[in-house]
């Protein structure tokens, strides 16, 4: 009975959410996982090919192909991570799915941050390159997103979950709306995404013009790799001693290290500091995103003790969409910043140009970086608190389970 009432929801299919609201011959997570996967492999590849339009052409066919493929993302990944929250209710269990999902990410970005430009270059060089390379990832990618939705078979099949509670799409996102865990993640996600993403927009930038040594990306690649695993597979534990609230805190500490050195430090920062700074910001990264998408259970949890229903995948799209958000107007201000100064690669690099860029990866992150505290100190649910309402469900349950 658990696992109905987990899988119980009031959606009625609504963008990444739809599938919680969809009762499938063969799971209701299960084909909306395999379908988003099919069609991120192939809007991806698209998204690297260059077709024999004009300048008209060319924009509408990328507009097409980051439309398709933002939406197909959407289709595999909320799924995949509503599925944490039907798993198991254990809290140490969440934490252990959640971070192993954070350190294969981790392990997968550092591996293509260190081979990506070789490959590129063995494989055809330039767009041809990128579409080659492109397509040998999804080779490799596509069988796991297969493998992925197969082994949810024991949790995600034909009978699994009651029929699903038709509600207006209105009112299913007031719930949400109304979901103050909710609404505190979703925030928080969004400014911290935009703090990383105007940060990494320009740090190509930094690099080439202020430390004038591009080989730092690949240094911080090949050591952020084992850095970010470790990082992810101590979470667990350090969750068995504090609360999420804490370790967020602690995450925010180790990301301000390098924006607050470039603020006094300004440019005269040498190789191999640059290059630490890059690791421990990516460090914090890791701990900060980990611990702010472990607390995703808990809102789905809030909702079914507010409401007797468990909209996982609404909830899981509803803060995607606000880390998505985040990370587009992170790269639309990193845009808007540096054509402020009149930042043109073509044209030489003014001294007004070298401080906007020290300041978008220093002073402006942190400014953001502190911003996205503010929604985690009005998180609801305390470690205690959480222990509390899944307490009161299993009670719910236990009539259930006795018949």
């Amino acid at each position: 009975m658990e696992l109905q009432r987990l899988g119980q929801t009031d959606d009625g299919g609504q963008a990444g959410a739809h599938a919680d609201g969809v009762v499938k011959a063969v799971g209701r997570y299960r084909p909306f996982i395999l379908a988003g996967g099919a069609l991120m492999c192939l809007t991806m590849i698209l998204r690297f090919s260059v077709p024999p339009f004009g300048t008209t052409g060319k924009i509408v066919y990328y507009a097409v192909a980051f439309a398709l493929f933002s939406m197909a993302f959407t289709m595999c990944c909320v799924p995949w991570q509503a599925s944490v929250s039907l798993l198991t209710a254990d809290y140490h269990g969440r934490n252990l799915l959640l971070t192993v999902r954070s350190m294969s990410g981790a392990v997968v970005n550092a591996v293509i941050g260190v081979t990506v430009l070789k490959s590129v270059a063995r494989l055809g060089g330039d767009a041809v390159g990128w579409r080659n390379y492109t397509a040998v990832l999804w080779v490799l990618g596509l069988p796991c997103v297969y493998l992925c939705q197969r082994e949810l078979r024991r949790i995600d099949h034909a009978g699994a979950y009651p029929p699903p509670v038709k509600r207006p799409a209105a009112t299913q996102f007031l719930g949400v709306l109304r979901n103050r865990p909710a609404m505190c993640l979703g925030g928080a996600m969004l400014i911290a995404a935009l703090a990383q993403s105007m940060a990494g927009n320009c740090a190509m930038y930094y690099y080439q013009y202020v430390l004038e040594d591009t080989s730092v990306l690949q240094a911080t690649s090949v050591y952020s790799m084992p850095i970010s695993v470790f990082a992810a597979l101590c979470t667990p534990l350090i969750l068995h001693k504090i609360e999420k609230r804490r370790l967020v805190v602690i995450a925010y500490a180790v990301s301000m290290v390098r924006p607050a050195l470039l603020i006094m430090l300004g440019g005269s920062i040498s190789i191999p500091l640059a290059t630490a700074l890059v690791v421990v910001s990516r460090l914090g990264t890791v701990l900060l995103n980990t611990a702010i998408m472990a607390w995703i259970p808990e809102c789905v949890d809030w909702a079914n003790w507010k409401e007797g229903l468990a909209p996982a995948g609404l909830i899981n799209a509803a803060i995607t969409f606000m880390q998505k958000l985040g990370r587009s107007l992170g790269q639309w201000m990193a845009g808007l910043l540096m054509g402020v100064v009149g930042f043109d690669a073509a044209e030489a690099i003014t001294e007004r140009i070298l401080r906007q860029i020290l300041n978008i990866n220093g002073l402006y992150q942190a400014i953001f970086l502190t911003l996205a505290l503010a929604p985690i100190f009005l998180f609801p649910i305390s470690h205690h608190k959480a222990e509390e309402i899944r307490n009161e469900l299993a009670r719910r349950d236990a009539p259930d389970q006795e018949t």
